[in-house]
């Protein structure tokens, strides 16, 4: 068999398939020089997570032997830990590597929408915050990106993404050139993302589905008008569930009742609205939560993490 590495689910430590278990540890017996993955999910163990009694004796040497020549891979700690206090394994032997979800396909993303994640890295920045309006004066958005260098400044990695650039029928042009230009001035180009401008470069027209989507994956919506007549994206945000901030105005408030979303842009300092973003997302479980899902369980990140290195590891550098 033309096959070096050889991952196997379950099979070492359950009773699914003994004929399989049994033929697959006299196989490597026989070619020592191929090397075996063991995935553990579960032990065959009981309902107290102990060990269960057999009357074949045989069957406790297949599935709760450690077997030589088998990398043991745990899906948690608690699991490994399991696997050397009930069953003796060697802790050295065994590697956890957890469960985890692909969160593009999980969240039931556009074609659109991960072409432009994959090709900016968004799922990388540990906070993704989302302006969902245009660039024109009072929308405040250079007040926006001196939060968003604050932020950086504080050791985050963070990015906004303002949906809408310039509008076609209004002369907004020179705030709009005002606004690249602070960009560039803060270096923060790869911390901004005009979507508009990502969508036309990629020769796609955008839609309400990809706006959406960009609720789905953000950690906050900021709004920093200095007027408005209504707050649409505030309702929106809050059907998705994601944290606010924005500027205090009595229109926000008829939608909005939390005070903790708002800040006031006439004596706030950016240093002070940074702050208050990163705290406030530090003590929200759902944020936190789901910074984490997005880092540590997402499986394209298991993969370069965790699994790669594991096989670099026993079997030589994947190229």
């Amino acid at each position: 068999m033309g096959i070096d590495i050889i991952i196997v689910h379950n099979i070492f430590t359950m009773t699914l398939n003994l004929p399989l278990t049994t033929a697959l540890i006299q196989y490597i017996k026989n070619y020592p020089n191929k090397k075996f993955i063991s995935w553990t999910h579960d032990p065959s163990f009981n309902n107290d997570k102990k060990k269960r009694s057999f009357n074949n004796k045989e069957i406790e040497k297949l599935i709760y032997k450690q077997h030589k020549n088998v990398k043991y891979v745990g899906i948690s700690n608690y699991l490994k830990e399991s696997l050397i206090n009930e069953l003796g394994f060697n802790k050295n032997s065994i590697t956890v590597i957890p469960n985890g979800i692909d969160i593009i396909n999980f969240l039931d993303l556009e074609p659109e929408t991960i072409e432009i994640i994959n090709k900016r890295h968004i799922l990388e920045h540990d906070l993704i915050i989302f302006y969902p309006g245009k660039i024109i004066k009072y929308k405040n958005i250079d007040i926006c990106l001196n939060i968003l260098n604050e932020i950086k400044n504080k050791g985050k990695n963070p990015l906004l993404i303002i949906s809408a650039g310039r509008l076609p029928h209004t002369n907004n042009h020179e705030y709009f050139d005002e606004i690249i230009n602070l960009i560039a001035q803060l270096n923060i180009q790869k911390n901004v993302i005009l979507l508009e401008d990502e969508i036309i470069a990629n020769k796609i027209n955008i839609s309400f589905e990809i706006i959406k989507d960009f609720y789905k994956i953000s950690d906050l919506v900021i709004n920093l008008s200095s007027f408005e007549n209504f707050g649409l994206p505030l309702i929106e945000a809050g059907a998705y569930k994601v944290p606010l901030i924005i500027n205090d105005l009595s229109v926000f408030k008829e939608i909005v009742e939390n005070d903790n979303y708002f800040i006031d842009i006439n004596s706030d300092s950016v240093e002070r609205i940074a702050s208050k973003i990163i705290s406030s997302l530090e003590h929200n479980p759902q944020s936190q939560l789901f910074n984490k899902v997005r880092s540590h369980y997402n499986l394209s990140n298991i993969f370069i993490d965790k699994i790669q290195p594991l096989i670099n590891q026993l079997y030589g550098t994947i190229k």
